[in-house]
């Protein structure tokens, strides 16, 4: 079952990220992240989402 993620963003729109189990995401500023935060307190290679039920 896919899961939700919503960031608000810092003009006021919000995006929405549907995550499938049995993947890593990365999370940051930079272009090559699959969830891009565009916000001065996120580094380029913020943080990594596992979604692998096995590990939870």
């Amino acid at each position: 079952m896919p899961l939700q993620m919503a960031i608000k963003q810092q003009d006021g729109s919000v995006a929405e990220h549907v995550l499938f189990e049995g993947r890593d995401y990365s999370v940051g500023r930079s272009p090559n992240s699959d969830i891009i935060v565009n916000h001065p307190q996120v580094s380029r290679s913020h943080a990594r989402l596992n979604t692998d039920s096995e590990n939870s």
